[in-house]
């Protein structure tokens, strides 16, 4: 799952005898899904593992997002910054 509110989450989790792995992603706003294989392309250059993606449905501005959970989350972002895409931080994601 990607949460809007990761730490009320957690708590709940908690409070209620679920069992859970918390990872961070990296999420980064794209134009639109042609631009997937700049991103895929990117980090193999950079020789980042791809774990898993998962796409944002709904973005406020208009445009698709992407969560990733990687190998190495700073470097990625450092890549994809350097790639011209928009980095998102939790508060970005946060309703």
């Amino acid at each position: 799952m990607v949460l809007d509110y990761p730490e009320t989450a957690k708590t709940l989790f908690a409070e209620h005898g679920y069992f859970f792995t918390e990872r961070e992603l990296v999420a980064m706003e794209i134009e639109d899904e042609s631009r997937l294989k700049l991103v895929t392309s990117a980090l193999v250059q950079a020789e980042i593992n791809i774990y898993y993606i998962y796409p944002f449905i709904v973005r406020p501005n208009g445009r698709a997002a992407l969560a990733i959970s990687l190998e190495d989350n700073d470097l990625a972002a450092d890549i994809m910054s350097n790639s011209g895409l928009t980095v998102l931080r939790q508060s970005d994601i946060t309703r």
